[in-house]
């Protein structure tokens, strides 16, 4: 089969359709978009047939890596935050055990002083 008038007609609209589709996803929610080269040519004898979106097999190699790049990225991006937020914690537990300290430090005094008091009554 060949690429014909009424193919090209109906990709058009196909196309026309997925752009508005893109921008509502990306107006109304938060993701990533994937480069799309118009270089990249369909192909004929495509596995599920000639359609406006069955590309030449490069395509899907390019849109593979521009995935693994983008999900690389976040992974990336949550490993710094969770790393940030150890950090954080950290110096939470650190100033948490110095004040346990400090507490633990006050009720010996208290029990210091008590046993004194308790020794003078008793004396």
């Amino acid at each position: 089969m060949k690429i014909n008038e009424n193919f090209k007609r109906g990709a058009s609209v196909v196309n026309k359709l997925w752009d508005q589709l893109d921008e509502y996803i990306y107006k109304n929610h938060n993701v990533d978009l994937l480069n799309f080269d118009e270089n990249v040519l369909l192909v004929e004898d495509h596995f599920w047939g000639l359609a406006p979106a069955h590309y030449e097999s490069k395509y899907y190699t390019l849109k593979l890596n521009e995935l693994v790049r983008i999900t690389n990225n976040k992974l990336k991006e949550e490993i710094k935050f969770l790393n940030n937020n150890i950090i954080q914690y950290k110096h939470e537990i650190y100033n948490f055990k110095v004040q346990l300290e400090n507490v633990n430090n006050q009720i010996k005094d208290n029990i210091f002083t008590l046993n004194q008091i308790k020794m003078k009554l008793i004396n």
